[in-house]
């Protein structure tokens, strides 16, 4: 069960490349597609409104890429949720502390690496493939725990470095300067 759920934080956490790769590619992808050519054609042919082809395909294209964010914020909302409640919530030891480094930089430059990557990518049948391949091997990894989103919704992600020069992730709505903040509210330890 821990391996499915895994799986599908990875995703909602590299999803964002999906939007990048239809906003990039809408003229030869999801806009070719028959069901969209149908709704354009009959949002157009509505008798008593006057919409031009291109009014209609542009709104749908924001509609469409409206819904996507907008499911995107909900799912990283359910899992930043679900991953406080149910996944790791290991007690960090003051004593063991011995630093803390922000993480975002960390993480940043392989999500644009993502989103390059998607933009480059031809055909939806290459982009699936990419996606598939990450999802596997972002899925086995501890890379799960950080989605872009919650850098939108206001989390900040941190690395601290134990005495036994382990690192654990640690995310959080506060912003945390010193290693002192982190225990701020007088308690030896911090629940990570």
């Amino acid at each position: 069960m821990k391996h499915i759920l895994h799986v599908v934080l990875t995703a909602i956490s590299i999803a964002l490349a999906g939007l990048i790769f239809l906003i990039s590619h809408e003229e030869n992808v999801w806009l070719q597609w028959d069901s969209v050519k149908h709704l354009i054609s009959f949002l157009t042919s509505i008798e008593n409104i006057t919409l031009t082809e291109k009014f209609v395909t542009q709104s749908i294209t924001y509609i469409a890429y409206t819904i996507y964010l907008i499911v995107l914020l909900l799912l990283s909302l359910f899992s930043i949720n679900f991953s406080f409640k149910h996944l790791d919530q290991d007690v960090i030891e003051r004593a063991k502390v011995k630093e803390f480094e922000q993480a975002n930089d960390f993480y940043l430059p392989i999500y644009l690496g993502y989103a390059f990557v998607a933009i480059s990518l031809p055909t939806l049948k290459s982009f699936l493939l990419f996606f598939v391949l990450m999802l596997i091997v972002l899925a086995r990894t501890r890379f799960f725990y950080f989605n872009p989103i919650f850098l939108v919704l206001g989390y900040k992600f941190y690395f601290i470095k134990q005495t036994d020069d382990s690192k654990v992730l640690v995310i959080s709505k506060q912003e945390i300067k010193t290693i002192d903040e982190l225990f701020e509210d007088g308690n030896s330890d911090i629940g990570g």
